[in-house]
């Protein structure tokens, strides 16, 4: 009996481990193919979905920092400060690769021809409430 308790636990630690290992891998792919277009400028429209309310927002990237942030809706300038979670598409997938190793649940979808996040889900912990928040990348346009 402790055999297989021993054995059970081993390959769910090992499949466990392959699922990281191939978001990562998924995750290096995707940014080489983002970093092939050597874009230091560009703009996005980008909504955060969490327990609290966050406006969709345009985002405009100059030389590899966020300069600029508009909620789309009403035409404000928000002071970039302000906003902590707007980050560039490289600061998107630092914020991917460094999830601490605890994050019970994440979710990347990637733009097929430009390799940036266009979906980004994460769920810290399935056991507790309001702590999940997903990100949604649109209109990326290169200046």
């Amino acid at each position: 009996m402790k055999k297989l308790m021993w054995l059970l636990l081993a390959a769910m630690l090992g499949s466990s481990s392959c699922g990281l290992e191939a978001k990562y891998f998924e995750i290096g792919r995707a940014e080489k193919k983002w970093n092939a277009f050597h874009l230091s400028t560009y703009a996005f429209e980008l909504t955060r979905f969490c327990e609290c309310i966050s406006p969709r927002v345009y985002v405009r990237v100059e030389d590899n920092v966020v300069a600029r942030v508009v909620e789309v809706q009403t035409g404000r300038q928000i002071a970039v400060a302000d906003v902590p979670w707007v980050r560039t598409i490289d600061g998107y997938f630092e914020m991917l690769r460094n999830l601490p190793v605890t994050t019970e649940k994440w979710q990347v979808e990637y733009d097929q021809m430009n390799g940036y996040p266009r979906s980004i889900a994460i769920d810290p912990s399935l056991q507790v409430a309001d702590d999940e928040v997903s990100y949604s990348i649109d209109l990326l346009t290169r200046d």
